[in-house]
């Protein structure tokens, strides 16, 4: 007798189910620290030296994670910044198979890959525009008659 599908009726509460974290914040090295200095030996004393050392590498790591979110941010909104500015403007760009095209600057899109930007119908990325310039007259009388 073949046996069709299994389904479970066991519905867990996803607030209630809890995933394991990969990474221990500042929170976490001081309820550990905590912990081990409740469950010491009195008799022992702790040097706390290594733990005010470990404390200060993690607020450091810390930091630089934030900083590092903060370029990223600032990096997108320089990159938003120059694609709006090359609206409008003749570009020299890098195809795909070696060759220079170029075209006007029709408008930029916000991409998983980053900021690109269309010309001629393709996109294309910032690091592939080799050049910028504006554009001519008799550029936008040609494409104002077609």
């Amino acid at each position: 007798m073949p046996i069709e599908g299994v389904t479970s009726t066991n519905q867990s509460n996803s607030s209630t189910s809890k995933t394991p974290k990969n990474e221990l914040s500042a929170d976490d090295f001081m309820k550990i620290l905590a912990a081990e200095l409740q469950y010491q030996d009195p008799t022992k004393g702790v040097d706390t030296t290594q733990y005010i050392s470990q404390l200060a590498q993690l607020t450091s790591l810390e930091q630089l994670g934030d900083l590092n979110d903060s370029f990223s941010e600032m990096m997108l909104k320089q990159d938003l910044m120059i694609a709006s500015a090359w609206i409008g403007k003749e570009v020299a760009v890098y195809e795909n198979d070696g060759s220079i095209g170029g075209g006007v600057v029709k408008g930029f899109v916000v991409t998983d890959e980053g900021i690109q930007v269309f010309v001629n119908d393709s996109q294309y990325t910032l690091d592939q525009i080799a050049a910028v310039t504006e554009q001519t007259q008799t550029q936008t009388d040609t494409e104002s008659a077609e």
